[in-house]
């Protein structure tokens, strides 16, 4: 059985590890071979980075600070072998790595061909720990750094491993995966963005205009909490770009300012589909309590998925999909809503008595409330036109 205590930041990496590998027997491992439920991992291999997406020209720094053999006569003759493998490699090694594929000999793996190995003990007698490696890069990919124990014994390794990218500086300074080096000057974009509007709607709503619906001030709240969570998110891959690991109260802190924020453009999006002091001045009192209900399970709800750590573990997943399910539901609300909110203003619009103050009130906002349907319409299309 295999225990590891690996500690690392999403996929910032700059990370310690400690590894413990318990020797299988052949017997054992044969036996595992046969057994049903699922695909098992073999006793003599475990992912120290399971993925980070490196440049041409980044740089893997490996430092192993203690080795510790048990079972066999000599450490040199059991050697542990960190690997790593681009992403083509790491598909064809993931599949020899399942115990129900028969392999000849156990350690196979060990040999199996990959961008760059590097054995402990070293080769050199004289070496002493700590070990290092420093590896360049030369093919930009998705990479997999593993460790493999290449004989009959129970072994434990710790160290330390840094992947690092090209900033840009041009200075080998950036922690952030290549699928990520994009998302800071991303965020400083839409922060901006959303400042600018926020500061335009709060002039709108406070100057430049006297009679404002309530629901302005709503989605001015809804825009400030979202120039804050864009604030947040830039603020953690700012870190995890300098330092390598994610800060945890910002990781949460991102995730709560997310969550958060998803609860006040899906408020503001019910609320005004149901022409909240825009056609008429209050809720009755069943969609009131109908809306506070909804609003707290989904409070609480989104609030229990930020906090929820590992992000992968089943009980974080059931939240995730818990999420999606209530947004999926609120979404169907808005459509219903918005499209008897447009049903009722053209029966007015239709066939009540002309009035020159009240008429031409409606027909406006029937033509806003038309426009905003149009809006979600192609909002809801430009997803699809992308997959298509």
């Amino acid at each position: 059985m295999c225990f590891a205590a690996l500690w690392w930041g999403g996929d910032g990496i700059e990370t310690s590890f400690d590894l413990r590998f318990e020797y299988e027997d052949p017997a054992s491992l044969l036996a595992g071979q046969t057994t049903v439920g699922g695909p098992r991992l073999r006793w003599n291999t475990q992912s120290v980075v399971a993925g980070f997406g490196m440049e041409h020209g980044a740089r893997v720094e490996l430092q192993v600070t203690d080795l510790q053999v048990a079972g066999a006569n000599d450490a040199t003759e059991v050697p542990v072998v960190f690997t790593l493998y681009d992403n083509d490699q790491w598909r064809a090694y993931a599949v020899l790595k399942l115990r129900e594929v028969h392999i000849r000999s156990n350690f196979v793996l060990c040999h199996y061909p990959a961008a760059m190995r590097f054995t402990i003990p070293p080769p050199d007698s004289l070496a002493e720990l700590p070990w290092t490696l420093s590896f360049d890069v030369r093919k930009a990919s998705q990479f997999t750094l593993q460790a493999q124990v290449c004989g009959d014994a129970s072994v434990n390794v710790s160290g330390r491993v840094s992947m690092v990218n090209f900033g840009y500086d041009g200075a080998l300074s950036e922690h952030l995966g290549v699928q990520e080096l994009g998302l800071r000057p991303l965020y400083k974009v839409l922060f901006v963005v959303y400042l600018a509007a926020m500061v335009l709607w709060i002039l709108d709503c406070n100057i430049w205009r006297r009679n404002v619906p309530k629901i302005c001030y709503v989605f001015q709240a809804a825009l400030q909490a979202k120039a804050l969570s864009v604030a947040l998110k830039l603020a953690f891959y700012s870190e995890r770009s300098s330092h390598g690991q994610a800060n945890t109260p910002l990781d949460i802190a991102q995730d709560v300012g997310e969550s958060a924020t998803s609860a006040a453009l899906l408020g503001v999006s019910v609320l005004g589909s149901l022409g909240w002091s825009i056609t008429r001045a209050r809720l009755s009192r069943r969609e009131t309590l109908s809306l506070l209900l909804l609003a707290v399970i989904y409070l609480v709800v989104s609030f229990n998925k930020a906090l929820c750590r590992p992000t992968d573990a089943p009980q974080c997943r059931g939240f995730v999909l818990s999420e999606y399910a209530l947004q999926s539901m609120m979404m169907l609300g808005v459509i219903v809503a918005l499209n008897f909110t447009i049903a009722q203003l053209k029966l007015a619009a239709s066939y009540e008595r002309w009035n020159c103050f009240v008429t031409p009130l409606t027909y406006m906002k029937l033509e806003q409330f038309q426009y905003a349907q149009c809006c979600r319409h192609f909002l809801y299309l430009v997803p699809l036109a992308t997959v298509g």
